[in-house]
This record gives structure tokens, C-alpha cells and sequence, in this order.
């Protein structure tokens, strides 16, 4: 089916005239050269600066996914050839391979994450966040790169089980939000552990023995 796209009536300006009418200078766009100097992955939390935050174009998302392998034999690449899709989906339908949420880390995402994207025009809150590719600086001043993902589920037949993001998800079931969330479907390996419904997760100050 042919789709009508959208044109823009935007005439194409050359750089030099751009810097000249914005005032901006070529160290506004200091983030594109930063790349060549990457010298490490970080997570987001390690980040002291963020030089540039971009949306991750879902082939990059599949890659990403596709290289994991599980604990024990790292060739296993279990997201290898299965569906990777984007959704909001409900924390009350999910069931969870883990028994406890930490309230120091709940707490810390409700205090401390969002203020890492605080000068960026985003979603504002942690629930609407897509997948991010950024690319900052962290405590040592070395040019990293960070992935942000949002919560990941698994479906296996009937149930959607909750591999990663339990504290995020943990938040959005006691505030009533339906969080963007990383839906993998036809994985090949059963989860590797039994499920439980959120009945049986409890709020831990420490982690059990």
C-alpha cells in the first residue's frame, strides 16, 4: 500500500548560514565528534554528563538484544531470532522471577533517575522513556556510550513474565501507569525460573540470605 508521506515546505540552508542565524558555534554540536573518542560502555548511572541522548532505531534494539547469551554459556543467544516489540503494557499482568523489590532502589529511582535527562527535551517521569542511546562522560572524564531500556518481559504461551525493570514496574503498579515496555516473544529457553504473581514479591530493606 502507498503511503502519502508528509513534505516539508523547509528550504535546505547551508551550515555556515544556519551557525550564523541560530548564533550556535561548531562546539554546539561537539557530541558528533565525541563519538571517535569512545572509549567505553557504562550504564546510564555512571553517567556525570550527557553530551547527546538519541532514540535507538529498533534494528540497533534487535542487535543489542540478539548478542545476549545466558549465565552459563554465553553462545547462547536466546533473543536470537525472536520478536522484539515496543508496548505499554499493564505491571498487574506480568509475573516476575523475582521475590523482592528493594526499597533503597525504588526509592533511588524515584529521587535521583529522572533528573539524569533533566536538561533534555524528553518524557518527563520514567514510565513513557523508549529505548536511548547516549553518550556522556562518566567519573573518570572518559567518552562513553550507555543504553537506556526500558522494562523487558518475556511471553512464554499465556504468561508475560517480568525479566528486568521489577522496581520500575513495582512503582507503576502502586501509581496506576502502564510503563513502555520491551516485549520479546518466541524466545527459545524457558524462563529460568518459576514465575509468581506480584502477591508473593515483598518490600525488603536489605537482600535476603
Amino acid at each position: 500500500m502507498n503511503q502519502t508521506r508528509y513534505k516539508s515546505t523547509m528550504e535546505a540552508i547551508p551550515f555556515e548560514k544556519f551557525l550564523k542565524l541560530t548564533g550556535f558555534t561548531v562546539d554546539s554540536f561537539g557530541f558528533i565528534n565525541t563519538l571517535e573518542k569512545v572509549s567505553h560502555v557504562v550504564a546510564p548511572t555512571d553517567l556525570v554528563r550527557i553530551f547527546m541522548v538519541s532514540a535507538m532505531p529498533m534494528l540497533y534494539l534487535e542487535d543489542l538484544l540478539s548478542h545476549i547469551g545466558t549465565l552459563g554459556d554465553p553462545d547462547n543467544k536466546i533473543y536470537a531470532n525472536t520478536n522484539i516489540r515496543l508496548g505499554c503494557v499493564d505491571p498487574n499482568m506480568l509475573l516476575l522471577g523475582q521475590k523482592f523489590v528493594y526499597r533503597k532502589n525504588y526509592t533511588a529511582i524515584l529521587e535521583s533517575f529522572r533528573h539524569l535527562f533533566a536538561e533534555f527535551a524528553m518524557p518527563r517521569g520514567i514510565f513513557k522513556l523508549t529505548p536511548f542511546i547516549i553518550v556522556g562522560q562518566d567519573t573518570q572524564k572518559r567518552i562513553v556510550i550507555a543504553h537506556y531500556l526500558p522494562p523487558i518481559i518475556e511471553v512464554h504461551g499465556n504468561k508475560q513474565i517480568l525479566l528486568d525493570g521489577v522496581h520500575r514496574n513495582f512503582i507503576a503498579k502502586q501509581t496506576g501507569n502502564n510503563p513502555e515496555t520491551i516485549i520479546i516473544e518466541r524466545v527459545k529457553e524457558p524462563f529460568p525460573c518459576e514465575p509468581e504473581p506480584w502477591e508473593m514479591v515483598h518490600v525488603a530493606d536489605e537482600k535476603p540470605e
